[in-house]
This record gives structure tokens, C-alpha cells and sequence, in this order.
């Protein structure tokens, strides 16, 4: 499609998402990509991340069960304050580490696990450690990290081995990076406590996924953290990043910033082509009528 668009200028998603394009295709051919990236979207899902740890730990699903049913309270409680916790963030981008931000004063110990890390710039209070440090000593677990070849079922059998009984799973990020059977049988049999997913390899969830009959997994329809405010902003910010492109700028939302050489070349080109350049063409076109 993109050897199809000789005249592209660049691709501009609205909302955060780009794994429908070979983002290191467009960098090789010279396109600016850009999305729609705003504070308030990884603000939002840190958000929806800490009310699902909570809504784990206080085990919120079960106790609202047991008013409905008329249930008597169980003999011992089965909540779990957050307080004194270890956290393990896989991944480390905005949202883990706005995630982290939010975690301060809570009396936590945050660990971070990312290929990429670089534990100089890991802000005070968290530590950089490697994924299967993360798996074995966090009570928590969340995963951050996009959908790559490399992270396609990060979460696995063996990982979901390593990982404390009682802890609880995290996804938020993209369905594939667990492996959905591997999850629900560890679930099943009792080798982690409970698990939160937004996000699932097929999507909506199939009626007739495992997943659904189980009653320690919080599932929720890919929208955990779209909030008003989140979607408010992705308009502003789509024109804002069309028009830096059409400007021949850097878009705010950048996803591949790298390959601005590439595309000033592509945008010089393009130009050179229409002859005398995009400015010359706007000056010579003739005023829109309806």
C-alpha cells in the first residue's frame, strides 16, 4: 500500500495505535508517522491501571458478588492493602511510567523491565531489573510494552511459573503479549491469584473464550482507560499533527522521529516535483468555492 502512495506525505493515526503499518517500512520509504499520543491518553490508562491493581487487591469483583447474592461474609477477608507491595512495570514507556508516578507515597517498591532501559534513566524510586528478577519478586504485575515480534507472548507458561502464587496479572497493553491459555490456565489452577485483562488477541472477546467462566480474572473490553477527556483530546491533536506534516515540521506526536531525515529528503523531492514546492503550490491554486 505504502509503494502505492508515490505522493504520501505521511500517516497520521488518530488515536495511539499502529500495528496496522510497518513502521520501519515507512521510515525506510521516508514517511513521518504520527498518532494520537496525548498526556491525557497515558494519563488515563495509569489511571485505569492503579483501579484495577486496587480493584484486585480489594478484590471488589467478589465482594460485590456477595451482596448480590445475599452471601454471607466470608470467615477471613480476602482483601489485600497495596500498601507494602512490589510492582513490576513490564515495560517502561509514558504509561508504566506514569503509572510509577502515581504509585509514589503509596508505600510500594516499583520494578521496571524493558529491553531498552537504561537504568540511569530510571526515576528515583524505581529499579531497573531483567524480566525474570521482575517475575519472581512482584506481587503485582503490569504489563506496558507494545506489541512486537519480540514481546508476542512475553507472558507464557513458564513466566507465569515464575511469577508468586498470589499474584495478580496486568494487561493493558495489547492482548498478544500474554499467552491467553497459558493465563487462564494458571488462573484455573490456582498459580496466580487473579489477573486484570483490557486487552485480548481477538477482539471483542469471543463468547465462548475460557476466559469468561473464571471468576478470579477481571475482564473489561479494551476500554478501561477511555475516558471523555481522552477522547476530547485525539481531534486537536490529529489536526495538529496533519498539519505539521503538510508544513514540512516534525508532527507533536512523532512516532518515528528518526526518520526525519529520510522524509525531509522524500518532502524535497515531492516539492521539487510539483515544481517549486508545496508553498508555490497553495499560492497557485485557485481560492475553494462551493
Amino acid at each position: 500500500v505504502l509503494a502505492a502512495a508515490p505522493r504520501l506525505r505521511g500517516v497520521v493515526f488518530p488515536s495511539i495505535g499502529t500495528e496496522s503499518l510497518d513502521l520501519a517500512d515507512a521510515g525506510r520509504r521516508g514517511l513521518m508517522v504520527a498518532n494520537g499520543a496525548t498526556p491525557e491518553n497515558f494519563q488515563s490508562m495509569a489511571e485505569a491501571t492503579i483501579m484495577l491493581m486496587l480493584n484486585l487487591s480489594y478484590d471488589l469483583r467478589g465482594t460485590e458478588d456477595l451482596l448480590r447474592r445475599n452471601a454471607p461474609r466470608p470467615a477471613a477477608p480476602r482483601a489485600r492493602m497495596l500498601q507494602g507491595k512490589t510492582v513490576g512495570l513490564v515495560g517502561f514507556g509514558r504509561i508504566a511510567r506514569a503509572v510509577a508516578d502515581r504509585l509514589r507515597g503509596w508505600n510500594v517498591e516499583i520494578l521496571a523491565s524493558s529491553p531498552r532501559l537504561d537504568p540511569a534513566q530510571v526515576p528515583a524510586g524505581v529499579r531497573a531489573v531483567a524480566l525474570d528478577t521482575l517475575l519472581r519478586a512482584s506481587d503485582i504485575v503490569s504489563l506496558h510494552t507494545t506489541l512486537t515480534p519480540g514481546s508476542r507472548h512475553l507472558i507464557g507458561p513458564a513466566e507465569l511459573r515464575r511469577m508468586k502464587p498470589g499474584a495478580f496479572l496486568l494487561n493493558t497493553a495489547r492482548g498478544a503479549c500474554v499467552d491467553e491459555a497459558a493465563v487462564h490456565q494458571a488462573l484455573r489452577d490456582g498459580l496466580i491469584a487473579g489477573a486484570a485483562l483490557d486487552a485480548f488477541e481477538v477482539e471483542p472477546l469471543p463468547p465462548d473464550s475460557p476466559l469468561r467462566q473464571l471468576d478470579n480474572a477481571i475482564l473489561t473490553p479494551h476500554m478501561a482507560g477511555h475516558t471523555q477527556e481522552l477522547y476530547a483530546s485525539f481531534a486537536p491533536a490529529c489536526v495538529r499533527n496533519v498539519e505539521a506534516i503538510l508544513a514540512g515540521e516534525l508532527p507533536p506526536h512523532a512516532c518515528n522521529p528518526s526518520a526525519a531525515p529520510a522524509w525531509r529528503e522524500r518532502l524535497a523531492r515531492l516539492d521539487g516535483a510539483r515544481g517549486g514546492g508545496l508553498a508555490h503550490a497553495r499560492n497557485a491554486a485557485p481560492p475553494f468555492r462551493k
